[in-house]
């Protein structure tokens, strides 16, 4: 039937067009198994048609009976059960199902969504509920069973088919999964644990424990055939030649006698330190030798390779142009180096060591094609994988290539369920293949080992697909990487010995030493310790610049001394378009695995392929498809630059230069080179001037750099010991030549004997005692005199005579005694001089023939009237109360203004030479002028002035008289009336100095400015 409005009718099995109905319906299904067709339209009305013999007419489409769907959920594509019993109607706003007896409503979801599938005994129905598969029963309608679907994507996913088949063993769904169509299938699981019936060999696995996956729990297995089920076996591996006890285990198993991790029954090394890292079977790098060497493999330079020793490249340079190459397309290099494969259509070449053409390997098989291929061991042997060319065959399998003798082996099948390998790798002794295999039927994968001996599984494990494999070097274990976990299995019996969760990753790397494992994306590299699969450090190349920036291919590769690890980082930015560039890092491997860049990486700026090392890793080739202003697309060649100096080797005249040096552009830094053309490069030249062509020791010195004076001991501080092989330590390094030297490099002349600092050669008294100081002659305190007054220092209490003079007998002159020569000898003088001087001096300056009383005193040295002025300057010699004045004079000896009056009774001071003073030195000008200035005088009259007068002279005879009687009285009642010379007063505003005195009495003072004398006001 197709079409509406009664569409087309045809019959088999020639399939010509019938009579049909004459309904307008849009969808229609047919009885199972009757002549009865259901129309429905787009009102949700419908007809009911069943194929009647009409007499007379024959056989035709009768509609018996009209119905209405009425469950409002939009009208879809009609089902029937296998009975017919049930009329189902799916559409974008749910499922419902009708009975076909009377078209009343069984069951509606609004959530259920098509396509719609009967079980083939009618019991049960199946839909589409989001992303998971309901089924329901239909005697019931109660939901009885849910399955899970692949998650939607893309908008259009989900299933478009369902079929229960196999007797109602097995569901098939058809889905569409973003814009691919998958058809996968399910089966019955009893028990829950995962696995469908038909394959579970445990059928009655627990909820509880998780199932293998051939279906059993733990508790289920005996792995080791030792009675105990591996759920509660502590030894799960015990061997079956021993006994265990009911924890299942031996003996053996339950010792470990060195502490490394291993029971004693798997130990082969038995002495392994406790601090070093063992492998399975209990040997340490320290114990174990990978490459058969005879060294282990903690000493051995190259721990994977039998050589003498592995380079070291810091750093690569890619060369300006490509190669001249054909395709290198999967170039790999044999083990031993001497020839490489690559691949094109069809078929695989070998090439010779410079990559020319020896041979093309066919394949000759047109229903498979090959999948990968390997180079064993030997480096002869190819190890070819391939698989059917259609997916649905579903084998693969593998064969070996003779490529020295272009014979081939029998083929060898894996699998007829498996649709392609993974990553395949064989083991180092080349008796083993390993590789992640996946069956499409089954929609599943597995690790799978196969014995290269036999050409025989050796073990799978159906729990596990890694995404990479790789044998330990030693060969006895597997390691694999899931995305999110690290797996180790024994490689004697498949046993998985260890599974740890990381974090996600897409490649796996193994150090050489075989202690740590290298797992990294495209972004970071992690570092995970091979002991127990613990994280150890990480380094990441994440970059933020523009819309997009980051690494697009991180690549690794160890150098074969396990003390580099080279990295080629692609990255790639997006800023209104692409940028790409590229490089070749070198990281330093530490004792820990741990990471550290070397020296700074030089980038390209374009996008380069994985390197393919050369033999012996003397070279790489990588490819350039992204064609650029920079680079042309195609094959480039990668040459060492093992110093990391940016000049490669072959060009490179000092290949060893250190990071921390800089070279010239020749690649030798100042260190290598032989700047005084000794030939010992200045890193290693202790004497870096010696003389051109001097004969030199090892470390570049010659005799007169080590040795100056060539006395055959070492200067202080020399280097080495010269050619000659100079001795000891030369204290005396400037010794003359043809002077014989002590052992410590000193001449009798350089010697000093008599230890006074002083060489014997210049030491003038050569005996100079100990407890003495010599000066530079070497002579001490005994032993000279220094003011040649024939007396010796240590003895001359006056060194310092003058020449040709006459001393005493401890060295003293008289001038050293008595220095003004007046016979008086000076104080503190040691003694007496030759001419015996006698007391004390204290007039130590005596002039020259001057007579001088006992204390050396002349009488210009005296002050006869102690007034504190010396005779010879006193001008008033006889002064009898001295007041200080620094001429000798007191007031009463002084008239300054020649008046006659001394100035000490003087009451005007500055009388005028011309005008007469009277008995109080005033003139009748001064007396007048005192009294108009002293304004409360004013008031007094005529008569009082005259009187006052009169009084004034009578009284100044009288005291005139007295005066002259008695002197001394007078001028001691004077001398205490007036201010003592040296007395301060205060200026006032007229520019004088006053004072009163005595203090409080009321009487004024001013001091003359000429005289400096202190006059009465």
């Amino acid at each position: 039937m197709t079409g509406e409005d009664g569409g087309k009718m045809y019959e088999g099995p020639d399939w010509e067009e019938v009579t049909g109905t004459s309904s307008t319906g849009i969808y229609a299904v047919h009885h199972p198994t009757e002549d009865i067709l259901w129309y429905v339209n787009n009102d949700a009305t419908g007809n009911e048609y069943e194929f009647e013999n009409i007499p007379f007419v024959g056989y035709q489409w009768v509609m018996k009976r009209s119905f209405t769907l009425t469950q409002n959920t939009g009208v879809g594509p009609l089902s029937v059960d296998p009975d017919g019993d049930y009329l189902v109607m799916n559409s974008e706003y749910g499922v419902s199902a009708y009975s076909t007896s009377d078209y009343s409503l069984e069951f509606s979801s609004s959530s259920a969504s098509g396509p719609v599938s009967f079980s083939v005994d009618s019991d049960s129905i199946m839909f589409q509920n989001g992303e998971d598969y309901d089924i329901y029963s239909t005697s019931n309608w109660q939901e009885i069973s849910t399955v899970t679907g692949p998650d939607h994507d893309c908008y259009s996913d989900g299933a478009t088919k369902f079929r229960f088949v196999s007797g109602d063993g097995e569901l098939l769904v058809l889905a569409e999964r973003c814009y691919e169509t998958y058809l996968s299938g399910w089966m019955p699981d009893d028990d829950s644990d995962g696995v469908a019936n038909v394959q579970d060999i445990c059928p009655s696995t627990s909820g509880d424990e998780d199932a293998d996956a051939k279906g059993c729990a733990l508790s289920q297995k005996d792995t080791d055939l030792d009675g105990v089920n591996d759920r509660d076996d502590i030894c799960p591996r015990t061997k079956t030649s021993d006994s265990a006890d009911s924890s299942g285990c031996s003996l053996a198993q339950l010792q470990d006698s060195d502490d490394d991790g291993v029971s004693d029954s798997d130990d082969i090394c038995p002495g392994t330190i406790s601090t070093e890292f063992s492998n399975i079977y209990g040997c340490s790098s320290n114990q174990r030798d990978v490459d058969g060497d005879g060294v282990v493999d903690a000493q051995d330079n190259c721990p994977l390779y039998d050589v003498s020793s592995c380079p070291n490249i810091l750093s690569w340079a890619m060369s300006s142009q490509p190669i001249d190459a054909v395709s290198m397309l999967g170039l790999r290099w044999s083990p031993i180096g001497n020839h490489a494969l690559t691949a094109q259509a069809g078929s695989i070449v070998l090439r010779d060591e410079s990559l020319s053409l020896v041979r093309e390997h066919i394949f000759d098989n047109e229903s498979r094609m090959v999948y990968d291929y390997l180079w064993m061991p030997n480096g002869v042997d190819v190890l070819i994988l391939w698989e059917s060319e259609y997916w649905r065959d579903a084998e693969c399998g593998y064969y070996l290539w003779d490529s020295a003798n272009d014979m081939r082996s029998w083929d060898f099948l894996v699998s007829t369920d498996c649709s392609s390998f993974r990553d395949p790798v064989v083991s180092p002794d080349g008796t083993h293949l390993a590789a992640s295999m996946y069956s499409a039927s089954s929609y599943s994968g597995s690790t799978v080992v196969i014995d290269l001996t036999t050409h025989e599984i050796a073990f799978e494990d159906e729990d596990h697909y890694p995404r990479q494999l790789i044998f330990t070097h030693d060969g006895t274990s597997l390691i694999g990487l899931t995305s999110r976990s690290l797996n180790l299995w024994d490689l004697n019996d498949g046993y998985l010995l260890q599974s740890r969760s990381i974090d996600d990753g897409d490649d796996l790397l193994l150090s050489p030493d075989g202690d740590s494992l290298y797992v990294y994306s495209d972004e970071i590299i992690r570092t995970y310790s091979m002991e127990s699969f613990l994280f150890k450090s990480i380094i990441s190349f994440e970059e933020g610049n523009g819309y997009y920036s980051g690494p697009l291919q991180l690549s690794l590769e160890f150098s074969r001394s396990s003390d580099l690890l080279y990295v080629m980082l692609v990255n790639a930015s997006y800023d209104g378009g692409w940028n790409y560039n590229s490089s070749m890092q070198t990281y330093l491997v530490d004792e820990n695995g741990s990471l550290e860049l070397a020296m700074p990486p030089n980038y390209i700026n374009t996008s380069i392929g994985r390197p393919v090392f050369f033999p012996n890793q003397t070279s790489f080739l990588t490819y350039v498809g992204d064609e650029n202003e920079y680079h042309q697309e195609g094959y480039y060649l990668w040459m060492p630059d093992s110093d990391g100096d940016g000049v490669q080797d072959v060009l490179d005249l000092c290949p060893s230069t250190n990071l921390e040096e800089f070279p010239n552009e020749d690649g030798c830094s100042w260190e290598q080179l032989d700047d005084d053309e000794d030939g010992v490069v200045n890193g290693l030249d202790l004497c870096t001037s010696t003389v051109y062509l001097a004969l030199i020791d090892e470390s570049g010195c010659s005799d007169i750099q080590v040795d100056q004076d060539s006395d055959g001991i070492c200067d202080q501080g020399a280097l080495s010991a010269g050619p000659s092989g100079c001795q000891g330590i030369d204290l005396c390094p400037k010794t003359q030549p043809g002077n014989i030297a002590n052992a410590a490099g000193c001449s009798w002349e350089q010697q000093d004997e008599d230890e006074d600092d002083v060489p014997n050669g210049v030491d003038v008294c050569p005996d100079t005692g100990l407890d003495e100081d010599a000066n530079a002659d070497g002579c001490g305190e005994k032993q000279r005199d220094s003011d040649s007054d024939l007396l010796n220092d240590y003895w001359d209490q006056c060194p310092l005579t003058a020449s040709n003079s006459s001393v005493d007998e401890i060295g003293c002159s008289d001038l050293q005694v008595d220095a003004d020569l007046d016979s008086v000898c000076d104080s503190g003088s040691p003694s007496a001089g030759p001419s015996n001087c006698t007391g004390i001096d204290i007039c130590p300056q005596t002039g020259e023939n001057l007579t001088v009383d006992a204390d050396g005193c002349s009488w210009n040295q005296k002050d006869d009237d102690a007034d504190g002025i010396r005779n010879d300057v006193d001008l008033c010699p006889d002064t009898i109360k001295p007041d200080n004045s620094p001429d000798g004079c007191s007031s009463w000896q002084r008239d300054s203004d020649k008046d006659g009056i001394s100035d000490a009774v003087d009451e005007c001071a500055k009388t005028p030479e011309d005008e007469i003073s009277n008995q109080l030195g005033c003139s009748v000008s001064q007396a007048q002028s005192e009294v108009a200035s002293d304004g409360e005088s004013l008031a007094v009259d005529t008569t009082l002035i005259l009187a006052g007068t009169i009084l004034i002279v009578v009284l100044a005879g009288i005291g005139f008289y007295l005066r002259r009687e008695k002197e001394p009285e007078l001028l001691s009642q004077s001398s205490s009336q007036v201010p003592p010379y040296q007395t301060r007063g205060a200026m006032k505003d007229d520019g004088k100095e006053w004072i009163e005195f005595p203090e409080g009495s009321g009487t004024l003072f001013y001091r003359d400015p000429t005289t400096g004398q202190w006059v009465k006001s």
